[in-house]
C-alpha cells in the first residue's frame, strides 16, 4: 500500500478546513459578548464625561460671569477714586496753605 503524497495532503486541507469550522462555530456560541453590549456601555460612559464636562462648562461659566463684575466694580472704583482725587487736587490748589 502505497500513499499518493497528493491524497495525503488533500486530506491534511480537508481536516484543518473541518477543525477551522469547528473552532469558529464554537467561537461564536461562547465567545465574547456581543459588540453591542460593548459599545453601549461604551456610550454609557461616554455619555458620563460628557455630562461632568457641561457640569464644569456651567460652573467656568459662571466663575467667568462673576470676574466680568468684579471687573467691573473695581473700574467704577478705580473712577470714583480718580474723581476724590481730582477734587482733592483742585481744593489744594484754591487753598495752598492747607498743603
Amino acid at each position: 500500500m502505497e500513499f499518493d503524497l497528493g491524497s495525503v495532503l488533500l486530506g491534511a486541507v480537508v481536516m484543518l478546513f473541518v477543525a477551522i469550522l469547528i473552532g469558529m462555530t464554537i467561537a461564536a456560541a461562547f465567545g465574547p459578548p456581543e459588540p453591542e453590549a460593548r459599545v453601549s456601555q461604551e456610550l454609557d460612559e461616554l455619555a458620563e464625561q460628557v455630562s461632568t464636562l457641561g457640569q464644569g462648562l456651567v460652573t467656568l461659566r459662571e466663575d467667568v460671569e462673576r470676574l466680568y463684575q468684579d471687573i467691573e466694580q473695581l473700574a467704577d472704583e478705580t473712577e470714583h477714586m480718580r474723581t476724590v482725587l481730582r477734587r482733592i487736587s483742585e481744593l489744594l490748589e484754591r487753598f495752598p496753605q492747607f498743603r
